[in-house]
Parts: C-alpha cells; structure tokens; sequence
C-alpha cells in the first residue's frame, strides 16, 4: 500500500486552541490503524500514513480534530517511497 507524508502548517496564534484540542486529536490519530509516525514539527507536524490514496486520505484527515477546529491553514499530502534507511524493513518495504 502507497506511503503518504502529511504536513500541517497551522493557523498563527492557535497555540491555546491547539493545547485544548490535543487530547482529540491525538485521540483520533490513535485510532487510525494506516498511521506510521506522526508528532510536531518546527513548523507544524508531520504525519506518515499508509493508504489507499491521497483522495482517502484527505477524506480521512478532514475528520482529525485539529482540521474540524480550523486549527490547520496548510495541509499537504504527498505519496513519498522510502529509498533507504533502516525503516524500509519495518515498514515491509524490503
């Protein structure tokens, strides 16, 4: 199944609104089986997710909290195919 990286970029001065929602975010985020690795960048976050499709994906993620809340101004969803490294095998890529 194709691997997608998801970046968010969020919305200037959410922090508060972000800190009060991140129990349902996280929440949800747990309850997705497709999802490798997420957790917060710099920038935002970065979230790598097996699926189907970007199109499923993006239907999947408009359900995350922090997207409902309109804490999220940028959401991209790439697919990305790992070339190297010590993940390929863990992730059944090898």
């Amino acid at each position: 199944m194709p691997i997608y990286a998801v970046t968010y970029g969020y919305h200037a001065g959410s922090d508060a609104a972000r800190d009060q929602a991140r129990p349902t975010h996280r929440a949800f985020l747990a309850e997705q089986d497709e999802l490798l690795l997420s957790g917060p960048t710099d920038e935002g976050a970065l979230l790598i997710f097996e699926a189907k499709s970007a199109a499923e994906l993006e239907e999947l993620l408009d359900e995350d909290p922090f997207w409902t809340h309109d804490l999220v101004a940028e959401r991209m969803i790439v697919e990305w195919k790992p070339a190297t490294g010590p993940w390929r095998e863990q992730l059944g890529l090898d």
